[in-house]
């Protein structure tokens, strides 16, 4: 029986630009909106790779961005009195959540866009640039069926991307009407003259419309976090593929192995780098939208006590996003790891992971544990609102 070996095969032009595409069709659905909103500083060229420069249209709105944000605050400031009468509070610890949820939306992308402009812009570039030489390797000595079965995949990510943009778009949509609903019918029904409410009959409205987007399309950068799992979970796919490919050769040449344990130390590597990376800005993240779901829980509750089913729908919806957006960061996060587990059971005893700042794996373990948390700050939350 003759034995099979393994033709060596380099990457090529055609391998570069199937890598190169599909970085650019997976990000590109992302960073596209972002840009716009002003959510990212980074943009996208042809070859999908990101790139930062000052004065760039992504960096010039991240900062309209901002500027936006304290006149929102300081708006709401000087006229709290027609705000009191839209939405009117009925305790301190119910005022508290909705301050403190008010300030983690409001901050929370300044915080994360900070740390990226200022502490890992240039290791975010350097991972996504070592990310794809990785890709362009690695690619190359795979058959055109492993090639199809990663062609297959992104449809896929694209189809879960493009899902949660329409969540988004149609939540930002009924923030936006429910939010004049309860203007206009102040407005009618507080008895006040037109005259009182002066400039906010045009300025809450607005605010309203800001206060939506806040609420809801905030979280398109972490859109763009599931894309980056998504794209990053083809390195351990793909050196799977080509284990399982050296374990039905019967001779193996030393070359082929130096080329396997090279890209699985180079996969160390980029695990490393984008924990570095993105940890901070991940773990700031995760945070955030923890403390929006535990207030968000408690504000729904208090509603639905009181039978304002509206108001409750209004700080539902935002709710079931984050929880969801909480989940598929998870999730996809979990399948890289899921294929890391694979390799554990070929080569190494210890896993690599993802690791935001190094202070937990994000996995569907932890996801547990968030909710068990979540769940506990909230009956403490609604037994304060009871005492008052």
């Amino acid at each position: 029986m003759a034995s099979k070996e393994i033709v060596p095969h380099y990457p090529t032009q055609n391998d570069e630009n199937f890598v190169r595409d599909s970085l650019h069709q997976l990000f590109s659905a992302s960073i596209k909106y972002c840009r716009y909103l002003g959510l990212t500083i980074f943009s996208l060229n042809s070859r999908g790779e990101l790139y930062f420069g000052f004065f760039t249209i992504p960096f010039i709105l991240v900062n309209l961005r901002f500027l936006s944000i304290t006149l929102a605050i300081l708006y709401f400031h000087f006229n709290k009195d027609k705000f009191d009468l839209i939405y009117p509070e009925r305790s301190k610890t119910e005022r508290l959540a909705q301050y403190f949820v008010s300030c983690t939306m409001m901050i929370g992308d300044f915080l994360c866009t900070f740390c990226t402009i200022l502490l890992n812009r240039s290791k975010i570039i350097r991972f996504h640039q070592n990310l794809a030489e990785f890709l362009v390797k690695a690619v190359g000595p795979l058959t055109e069926a492993n090639k199809q079965v990663i062609k297959s995949i992104i449809p896929q990510a694209l189809k879960i991307l493009g899902r949660y943009k329409c969540i988004l778009i149609s939540a930002f949509c009924y923030s936006v009407v429910a939010g004049y609903i309860s203007v206009f019918n102040a407005f009618i029904t507080s008895g006040k003259p037109w005259q009182w409410w002066s400039h906010t009959i045009v300025g809450i409205p607005l605010f309203n419309i800001f206060w939506a987007a806040v609420s809801t399309l905030r979280l398109f950068p972490r859109i763009l976090m599931i894309t980056l799992f998504h794209t990053f979970s083809f390195c351990p796919y793909i050196l799977n593929m080509q284990l399982e490919k050296v374990k039905k050769v019967e001779k193996v040449d030393d070359e082929d192995i130096r080329r396997l344990l090279s890209y699985f130390r180079k996969e160390g590597e980029l695990t490393a780098q984008m924990n570095d990376a993105y940890g901070w800005c991940l773990a700031v993240d995760v945070v955030l939208i923890i403390i929006s779901i535990i207030t968000a829980v408690f504000s729904v509750v208090v509603f639905l006590v009181h039978k304002e089913l509206g108001a409750a729908i209004t700080f539902g919806v935002p709710l079931i996003i984050h929880v969801a957006i909480l989940f598929e960061l998870f999730n996809s996060a979990y399948g890289f790891e899921s294929e890391i587990l694979m390799q554990q059971a070929m080569l190494l005893s210890q896993p690599f992971a993802v690791k935001p700042g190094s202070f937990f794996h994000a996995n569907r373990r932890t996801l547990t544990g968030i909710a068990s948390a979540i769940n506990t700050y909230v009956i403490v939350l609604v037994q304060f609102h009871k005492e008052e």
